[in-house]
């Protein structure tokens, strides 16, 4: 046998369970008598292997199997940039995934994680994407959590049946066949217009992510319409913090907050956080103090990139539910669900300094 097919076979007795974790390889004799081939090509192939991190070497006592081997232990965290950058994309969520890894891998040490930046599946980055299923192909993954999209039609036939999870992204908008992970941004809302309320909110006015689904607009303007503070359409307003002019986007919460203080909103609702600055700034510049002159609840990611602001009421969703979810989705024989809804948490103000990280 050839080295590359000696390597694809012990690689696949490893896999299989022919040599699960922790046990030891045969006798380095029988195993060169079983390949015939030579005492360096085999080493290649072991060395390789050790790379791989499926085996080690115990010097005297052996080669074994690792005790966690990647096809058991080794994720994907697939997100939609380029490889080149440095930082995650500008969305708080992928640095909050960031921060919030370390701990997570402290509570499960027998899994690791591997980033991909793949593009999205309009435009996509092929060397990502090839290295992404290579390494499934070689058993160097034991699944995949796409975040914010999904992949083509195209890669998910190359992948076949293998474990996948997609964070935000309904099958109904992106085909997949995948389980799914999606926030409730309607329970989000409420609770952030609870919290409005109870503070004294007269005139509410909402920033939402442009993209949010038509149906979850129409449960946000339901809730609006019981009559305990006014809400009309055009107080509710769509924006998408990654493209466009940042001051077009000043401009239109400027105009909704320039009319008398008896007729424009006094409390603000924010259900993207990325949207978050652009409101305060826009504030700021019409004299108007953020959390004073203007109560503002918000959405967040936990952990927190920035230190929250002192007098802004936080609702998060935490990253560690995400991943836990993800990780019992991908580990499961059969899917719990395959739609999984998150809940927001709320923040107190003292709670914000004991959760920043």
């Amino acid at each position: 046998m050839k080295t590359p097919e000696i390597l694809e076979h012990l690689r696949r007795r490893i896999v299989s369970g022919e040599f699960p974790p922790g046990s030891k390889l045969p006798n380095r004799p029988e195993l060169l008598a079983e390949y015939s081939v030579s005492v360096s090509a085999f080493q290649k192939c072991i060395n390789q292997l050790i790379e791989w991190n499926f085996l080690e070497s115990r010097g005297m006592k052996g080669i074994r199997v690792t005790a966690n081997p990647p096809h058991l232990s080794r994720y994907a965290l697939v997100f939609p940039t380029l490889p080149d950058h440095n930082e995650l994309p500008d969305d708080t969520l992928y640095r909050s995934v960031k921060y919030e890894l370390p701990a997570f891998q402290a509570e499960h040490p027998e899994i690791y994680f591997e980033f991909y930046r793949t593009g999205t599946a309009e435009a996509p980055v092929t060397a990502e994407f090839e290295r992404l299923l290579a390494d499934v192909s070689r058993g160097l993954l034991a699944g995949i959590i796409f975040f914010f999209f999904a992949p083509s039609r195209e890669i998910q036939k190359k992948l076949g049946n293998f474990p996948c999870v997609v964070v935000s992204r309904d099958p109904n908008d992106t085909l997949h066949h995948y389980p799914f992970i999606t926030f409730d941004t309607v329970e989000l809302f409420r609770m952030c217009r609870e919290r409005l309320l109870e503070r004294g909110a007269k005139r509410i006015a909402v920033l939402v992510h442009s993209m949010l689904a038509s149906a979850r607009l129409t449960q946000i303007a339901e809730l609006c319409a019981d009559g305990r503070a006014f809400t009309p359409p055009e107080w509710i307003l769509g924006l998408f913090h990654e493209t466009g002019r940042p001051v077009l986007k000043r401009n239109l919460i400027r105009l909704l907050f320039s009319g008398l203080a008896g007729q424009r909103p006094d409390s603000l609702i924010v259900l993207n956080e990325n949207l978050l600055p652009i409101a305060c700034d826009a504030l700021a510049e019409l004299g108007l103090t953020p959390g004073v002159d203007v109560r503002i609840a918000s959405h967040s990611n936990y952990p927190f990139e920035k230190e929250p602001l002192p007098q802004v009421d936080y609702f998060v969703f935490q990253v560690h539910d995400i991943l836990e979810n993800s990780f019992q989705q991908l580990t499961a024989r059969e899917p719990h669900s395959l739609r999984i809804l998150l809940q927001p948490h709320a923040i107190s103000t003292t709670q914000k300094k004991e959760f920043l990280k």
